[in-house]
């Protein structure tokens, strides 16, 4: 009984602590966003990247847990504009949807989540940006471009297995193309998951490779990618365009 005692102390003590920390870092991202919009430190961020090379990513998790379990999502968020990269639910090396980046240069443009903006000029693929911000259980990208200042956040749920990427624009109005390297599985090019696509309900169904480890260990299991509102547009339509 003092063992139960004891752990739920330090249960109670880590959460109390939890807490103040996400207290204390929401208010420093404040100030540091309240001073990037204000024009008092963006250079420091363009002196860094011009001479140095500088790499960051965020490693961000669904949940409270402290040990890791079959029903917590993570993901990785890149600064270079990968915005969701070997995305899993369970085990990170078995049950990934999208694929690991590889690439710290961001030469290669083909792995995780990405997305390509139309400007004037045709469309161009959001990388690096002009500040980039990393929570405890998010990250934002934002572009200030000479017509446009794009926004591109991603959220994970602390209830549930989801994710949410949401892209707020500022000046004319533009299409973006969401695009991304499925996985379904352990290995790229190796399982061979589904993809059901309802145009209708706007949503996308993946399911692992029946053969595969996670399809094997968890038969039946569906990932959802929903869409809130928007009409879609394929890249068919881009690639024919003159």
């Amino acid at each position: 009984m003092s063992d139960n005692k004891a752990g739920i102390t330090v249960a109670a003590a880590w959460r109390d602590e939890m807490q103040r920390r996400r207290v204390a870092y929401a208010a420093r991202r404040a100030r540091w966003t309240q001073a990037w919009h204000r024009g008092d430190c963006p250079h420091l961020f363009r002196t860094a990247m011009r001479t140095i090379f500088v790499l960051f990513d965020s490693l961000i998790r669904n949940g409270q847990a402290m040990l890791p379990d079959e029903a917590i999502l993570c993901a990785t968020a890149w600064m270079h504009g990968v915005f969701g990269a070997q995305l899993t639910i369970g085990n990170t090396s078995f049950h990934k949807l999208f694929s690991v980046s590889r690439d710290p240069y961001n030469i290669t443009h083909a792995s995780g989540l990405r997305m390509l903006m139309e400007t004037r000029g045709g469309w161009r693929l959001l990388t690096v940006p002009s500040a980039f911000e990393m929570g405890l259980s998010d990250c934002r990208w934002i572009y200030r471009l000479s017509e446009h200042t794009v926004t591109v956040s991603a959220t994970v749920s602390g209830d549930e297995p989801a994710m949410q990427w949401r892209v707020s624009l500022e000046g004319p109005k533009c299409r973006f193309l969401v695009f991304g390297h499925l996985v379904l599985g352990e290995q790229e090019f190796g399982p061979q998951g589904r993809i059901e696509i309802d145009p209708k309900r706007k949503r996308f169904a993946f399911r692992p490779d029946l053969n595969d480890r996670w399809g094997k260990a968890f038969e039946g299991i569906i990932t959802r990618i929903v869409l809130d509102d928007g009409s879609l547009i394929t890249a068919q339509e881009i690639y024919h365009q003159d």
